[in-house]
């Protein structure tokens, strides 16, 4: 019995035994990653009270352990913002690491509609872009 606790205690060590399932906490979090302009509209909007997103209060950064799979990353980062509160977090990568921005914000509902606006948004500047590179090559003069 003793050999057993430890074995599990050297493996526990090795490991740091740091679990990164989805805690409950953490499962009220709605990770929304890449979400730059969504995230600068809350911080505009602090104050003013005619925006919705005026209810979004932010509530602490929180970071992840490099290292570890992307999902474990993700999960981490949401157990870290439900711990603090929150049931929004913007994720953004810093190297091996991933950083978040964690908020609580009254109509969540609010903000994924508005991100997948913005993600559309952006899926047809990329396509508008890519659309005039392709024009301006063919319309281009060639030299030589």
């Amino acid at each position: 019995m003793s050999c057993k606790i430890s074995i599990l205690s050297i493996a526990c060590f090795l490991t740091a035994c740091k679990s990164y399932d989805l805690k409950p906490a953490g499962a009220g979090v709605k990770a929304l990653a890449g979400s730059y302009a969504l995230e600068a509209l809350i911080k505009q909007s602090a104050g003013k009270s005619d925006s919705p997103f005026s209810k979004c209060k932010f509530l602490g950064e929180v970071e992840s352990s490099s290292g570890e799979p992307e999902d474990s990353k993700v999960n981490d980062i949401r157990n870290q913002a439900g711990l603090l509160g929150a049931n929004t977090v913007f994720i953004g990568a810093s190297g091996n690491s991933l950083l978040g921005s964690a908020y609580h914000c009254e109509s969540i509902e609010t903000l994924v509609a508005l991100q997948e606006r913005l993600d559309a948004e952006e899926k047809k500047r990329k396509k508008l872009k890519k659309k005039r590179k392709l024009r301006n090559c063919f319309l281009s003069p060639t030299t030589g």
